[in-house]
């Protein structure tokens, strides 16, 4: 509920914004497009919790350009929830770099608008150092985006354009119709959705980064272009209070829905990000005992109180760690020997295609406990319950 809450507060931030420019009409596809592009990445992730942020954060540059002015001060805050939510905050700081040289080139007092936004580009920073990590905090994302075992998580992976049908019909039909209609966007924001889109290409997980501001940096170059029914020009809170009838219904919905789902919970069913069915055979005995596991078991094991070996955090791991991982993983028998030597590893619960889980089949000091399509149990001999 709280992660659908998100997503929640991000389309109606960003539907908001496009009703200052667009028809209900276009609003709604608009709506719709942003959907599907951010669809693959609607999971009960901390990136889900800062896409609201994330919105208001990008609206909230674009109004103070709008004004001529230069952004509120209300706005530092969420730079500080932002920072202690998930390490994208760093992109909020830097996007206001493109704003400021903007409004600089446009301003005929250069002076004061460079202070205005170089005084609330300092506030942000430093907002984004309240966290328990402090100013170390800032280097974080820097570390993460330079990891050698990158390669290896699949949402750090290059974009496959002819793997993500709906990324692919959308980018491609929005560069068509963008050169079909003369669609004219601002230099400095263009070269920042261009900067996204080559970030969304290198690597998966930025897409939803290039969807949302995309969305929001475009609404008024495409009502400039279709020329459809403009919307008031409200802010957050009367733009809500415009539509209050429609949003008390919704929030009735909102409400049944809830209850619906606290009455009735989703059950996990067997899946290859999930083995349900074999964490629920692993015996008492050697829940007990370190194991190896596959990457994406991490999380289920965590939740069913077992200490993984690894887990989807490659980035507290480390570098070292995780490619050592994936050698295992991938049959290196000397360094799973190395590894059971210092871990003292009695099981391992592993993907059933993983090459270690072949050659522990074969190896006559282990032995197959539990296997079904998604997940295999191998024990050691020596442990065997």
């Amino acid at each position: 509920l709280l992660f659908a809450l998100a997503g929640t507060g991000l389309f109606l931030i960003v539907a908001l914004e496009l009703r200052r420019w667009l028809s209900p009409f276009v609003t709604f596809g608009a709506l719709i497009v942003l959907v599907l592009m951010v669809q693959p990445f609607l999971l009960a992730r901390p990136h889900m919790l800062a896409w609201p942020v994330l919105a208001l954060w990008t609206r909230g540059l674009l109004i103070a350009r709008e004004h001529d002015r230069a952004p509120s001060f209300a706005m530092v805050p969420l730079m500080t929830l932002w920072a202690n939510l998930h390490g994208s905050f760093l992109f909020g700081i830097l996007l206001i770099g493109p704003f400021a040289l903007e409004a600089l080139i446009c301003a005929t007092d250069k002076r004061r608008t460079f202070i205005a936004w170089a005084l609330f580009g300092l506030a942000a920073l430093a907002a984004g150092c309240l966290t328990p990590h402090g100013p170390q905090g800032l280097l974080f994302p820097f570390y993460v985006s330079s990891m050698d075992a990158l390669p290896l998580i699949r949402e750090w992976q290059p974009t496959q354009l002819t793997d993500l049908v709906a990324f692919t019909v959308i980018l491609f039909s929005g560069l068509f119709l963008a050169l079909w209609r003369g669609l004219k966007v601002p230099p400095l924001r263009l070269l920042v959705l261009i900067g996204l889109l080559f970030m969304a290409l290198q690597h998966i997980r930025h897409q939803a980064i290039f969807a949302i501001v995309a969305t929001l940096v475009l609404a008024k170059p495409i009502a400039g272009v279709m020329r459809p029914e403009i919307g008031a020009k409200l802010s957050l809170l009367p733009g809500l209070m415009a539509y209050r009838r429609h949003c008390g219904a919704m929030l009735l919905l909102l409400l049944a829905i809830a209850g619906v789902r606290l009455i009735v919970p989703v059950v996990p069913k067997d899946g290859k990000s999930v083995p349900v069915s074999a964490i629920a055979a692993i015996p008492e005995r050697l829940r007990q005992l370190p194991v190896f596991n596959y990457y994406d078991f991490g999380g289920p094991l965590i939740f069913a109180k077992v200490r993984p070996f690894i887990d989807g955090r490659a980035d507290l791991y480390g570098d070292a760690f995780v490619q050592n991982y994936a050698d295992i993983a991938d049959g290196d028998m000397k360094l799973f020997a190395e590894a059971c030597r210092r871990w003292k590893i009695g099981w391992v619960i592993l993907s059933a295609g993983d090459p270690l889980a072949g050659r522990l089949r074969d190896d006559p000091a282990w032995r197959v406990l539990y296997s079904d399509p998604y997940a295999v149990i191998i024990v050691r001999r020596s442990t065997s319950p």
